[in-house]
């Protein structure tokens, strides 16, 4: 399959690269075989307009992760940092940032000021490497989620006094009315694309130039309009994407 778009040259591709992604709302929306959302149309519209066709493929993160490990011409996308994936993972390019924020139910009272003072409740988090080794440092036991589309409705049955999760689910709240509020902002930390260690290296350059400004390039623009979220672009253009560069 040879590929020739506007400002870039030909490249040619035994096969389409696999993209594995797990469903995460409203970023990442898998209705069976079909994947959208903005991260998911963000990438396709990035790597397409680079001359690249990809598949996206749906997994939970933990099987996806392993797969993408033996298979060529394969990559995890977004991935959270791990230094362990990191020994047989690629991680090519940083694709967004990742705002974690501490929520409770609107009727429960949570005083915060240092994610120290979590120890109090019990507390619920995504599985994300770098958050649990922040909350082990700060002595606050925790209850690994690994399902992310599950954590909204365990907080609201108590399962956990604090849930640790993305901004996506405070953007979710507030679009279905849940009576939950984001009471703490933990540093922000940052998403990549992981690729396999035998995908061919003129894919990888590719793919690495085509992700310069993450999934907010301007070509983007469109798309996180049209699922209404182009103030976060705007946000994430002004504040995250000049730091690429360091």
């Amino acid at each position: 399959m040879i590929a020739l778009l506007a400002g870039w040259g030909p490249v040619v591709l035994a096969s389409k690269l696999d993209i594995y992604v797990e469903a995460n709302p409203p970023f990442i929306l898998a209705n069976g075989a079909h994947i959208t959302g903005p991260f998911a149309d963000a990438l396709t519209a990035i790597t397409h307009n680079a001359g690249l066709e990809i598949r996206l493929l749906t997994l939970p993160v933990m099987r996806a992760a392993a797969v993408v490990e033996k298979q060529p011409s394969s990559c995890l996308f977004p991935a959270s940092y791990s230094a362990e994936r990191a020994e047989v993972l690629f991680y090519l390019a940083r694709v967004s940032p990742l705002y974690m924020l501490a929520y409770a139910r609107n009727n429960k009272v949570i005083k915060l000021k240092a994610l120290a003072d979590l120890a109090a409740y019990k507390v619920g988090t995504y599985d994300i490497p770098e958050i649990r080794r922040q909350l082990e440092s700060a002595k606050v036991n925790y209850y690994t989620i690994h399902d992310p589309k599950q954590a909204m409705a365990m907080l609201l049955a108590k399962r956990f006094d604090v849930l640790i999760a993305d901004n996506g689910l405070q953007l979710r709240s507030q679009e279905e009315a849940v009576p939950i509020n984001a009471i703490y902002s933990l540093p922000p930390l940052e998403l990549w694309l992981a690729c396999n260690r035998e995908t061919p290296p003129e894919v990888l350059n590719r793919l690495r130039g085509a992700l310069q400004d993450g999934l907010y390039a301007p070509l983007t623009a469109p798309v996180w309009e049209r699922y209404r979220l182009i103030a976060l672009y705007s946000q994430v253009r002004r504040d995250w994407v000049p730091g690429l560069s360091r």
